[in-house]
């Protein structure tokens, strides 16, 4: 039976699994040859009044290369005690989880807590201290917030099975859909899974009318099925590059004449339009600034505005009512809610006005009633969410979750596609925007592309302004990318080597295996027809074949560049950058 050290308020004691101590209870309550699950339930009341309570447990130290969590990016390394590897979760930032892995993506312990809307916080470092040779692992809750209520549950799941990474965390995602009942599953046909135009790094905060619908006829042609217009149509001029401006949300007449008729002509081309939102400012130099000064939780001075407080009904209201009103006059088909995390912030005690005390209740709050307010079914409305708020609470509210910001950081892309991939939610996960310039090479920007194989790939590259070989790379991708969606987007992946940004990624069916690899290395053919897609610096493949077979190889246009038939054994295939070889007994 695992044992637990409990501090409570910095006091500390030792319990099993099945014990009580000081208004704290831990019970097992499921154990597997792979899981074990516990039910820890605070009594507040029975602890003097402190809410801070932390469960401290030690792992064997072996076989452990990297450390991984939603929010790691490429960082992999595995820390020592005077700087833990943590990850904390608060609703709208973070999800309640860690895992630990071995040689080649293998599980050694997946941890994940079910409480995932009031701040959580999982940590592990190496302990190096003579003789202990383990990994202290220690989950806290409450540490600045006071609890909803007298009695509190949550649950903690510890995961030791020795497979896949991808089947550990999927596992994950499967087991707080207990907690968090998704509100729909998209499917490859719902227009939050077609491949997406964004105006963002294209444009900044200067787009135009009369630009975007060159760009939608063009998109339409290639492929694409949503378009969102980012952050400054609603400002005139250029842009300042802050948010002082927001707040009065009608668009620019000279950037939009005519918003309506924009999205109209969007929709008649099998486009959806979506238009950029940042959910939790105001900005200084906005008419609603004064209005909302005394509801508002902080003041940005970076970002030039105000963070509204959602613990406050009225600013609920208001943030819905915009929402709503945006969607019904201009006759939008989604929605791309930025800032969600800064809603979250730590905020001054709650006043007279509020109905809630933390910060978390109050953004539950508001996306409840946008739920209920937008009469759009979900499964038609896009809705986006990014990377830092993916716990599974605050993503029943949205169909789309888009890596964070990384301009032309591709290997950044790939690396959080595939983390946000793994937790299987029911969603459709989107690459951060592609950016490349118009002198790139059309194969860096194929290889660019397979590096998002595995999400809807969002592109924000003026294609009008591009030379005509980068958008038949584009044209090219997106076919394939269209034709197999439903297993690129939505099919459950196998990844390799976690600590060095996922060196090969695979998904398949009951038909097709589709590989991609970012770094040489051998793969296995087994007889399954098979992609496989070559983002590596060579122009060449290794594999080994179970059995004999054929191979059609093709570049980055989708042109055949050569056929070859192999036996058993080692084999060796050339296949140019950025291309494919499909291969089959």
């Amino acid at each position: 039976m695992r044992e637990f050290v409990i501090d409570a308020g910095g006091r500390q004691f030792t319990a099993a699994a099945g014990g009580a101590v000081s208004g704290i209870e831990v019970s097992s309550e499921e154990r597997t040859p792979e899981t074990e699950i516990y039910r820890i339930a605070l009594s507040f009341s029975d602890t003097g009044g402190d809410c801070s309570v932390s469960l401290l447990w030690r792992e064997p130290m072996k076989g452990v290369l990297g450390f991984w969590s939603p929010n790691a990016g490429r960082g992999r390394d595995l820390r020592q005690w005077w700087t833990a590897n943590t990850q904390t979760s608060y609703y709208a930032d973070g999800a309640p989880v860690i895992a630990l892995f071995g040689q080649g993506g293998e599980n050694y312990r997946t941890v994940a807590l079910s409480e995932a809307v009031f701040k959580t916080r999982i940590a592990v470092c190496v302990n190096d201290f003579a003789q202990k040779e383990s990994l202290d692992l220690r989950v806290s809750i409450f540490e600045e917030e006071a609890p909803p209520a007298d009695v509190f549950v949550f649950y903690l799941r510890i995961d030791a099975g020795m497979r896949n990474l991808s089947r550990a965390l999927g596992d994950v995602g499967k087991w707080w859909e207990e907690f968090y009942p998704p509100r729909y599953r998209p499917a490859a046909s719902d227009a939050c899974a077609a491949p997406l135009f964004s105006s963002w790094y294209a444009c900044h905060q200067h787009p135009r009318q009369a630009e975007l619908e060159k760009e939608l006829e063009l998109a339409a042609g290639l492929g694409f099925g949503a378009m969102i217009v980012d952050d400054g149509w609603s400002y005139a001029g250029e842009g300042t590059g802050d948010y002082s401006r927001c707040g009065t949300w009608s668009p620019d007449k000279d950037k939009f004449p005519d918003m309506s008729a924009f999205a109209n002509k969007a929709k008649k081309l099998g486009i959806a339009p979506a238009l950029w939102f940042p959910l939790p400012f105001i900005g200084t130099d906005d008419p609603h600034f004064a209005e909302f000064r005394d509801r508002m939780i902080s003041v940005d001075g970076n970002m030039r505005a105000g963070v509204l407080d959602c613990r406050v009904p009225s600013v609920r209201e208001f943030i819905v009512n915009t929402l709503a009103g945006l969607v019904e006059t201009y006759g939008l088909c989604g929605l791309k809610l930025d800032f969600l995390n800064d809603l979250t912030r730590p905020a001054p005690p709650p006043t007279e006005e509020c109905d809630c005390a933390a910060t978390a209740e109050g953004v539950q709050k508001l996306l409840t009633a946008l739920d209920d307010l937008l009469t759009v079914p979900v499964r038609d409305l896009l809705l986006e969410y990014r990377q830092f708020y993916l716990g599974p609470a605050v993503t029943r509210h949205c169909n789309m979750l888009r890596v964070a910001d990384c301009a032309f950081d591709v290997i950044t892309n790939r690396v959080g596609v595939v983390d946000l991939r793994m937790l299987g939610y029911p969603l459709a996960v989107h690459s951060d925007m592609l950016l490349w310039a118009r002198s790139e090479t059309p194969e860096n920007c194929a290889v660019m592309l397979l590096n998002v194989l595995f999400a809807v790939p969002q592109i924000s590259v003026l294609l009008q302004y591009a030379p005509r070989e980068q958008v038949e790379v584009v044209r090219r991708f997106l076919a394939y990318h269209n034709a197999h969606r439903e297993l690129l987007v939505f099919g459950e992946l196998t990844v390799r080597d976690p600590e060095a940004n996922y060196t090969a990624v695979s998904a398949e069916d009951g038909s097709l295996r589709v590989v991609a690899l970012y770094s040489p290395r051998v793969f296995g053919f087994d007889g399954k027809a098979t992609d496989v897609f070559n983002a590596t610096s060579a122009d060449r493949l290794a594999f080994t074949a179970d059995v004999p077979g054929a191979a059609v190889c093709f570049d980055c246009f989708g042109n055949e560049t050569g056929r070859s038939r192999f036996a058993r054994g080692g084999v060796e295939i050339r296949v140019p950058r950025g291309g494919m070889a499909r291969i089959e007994p």
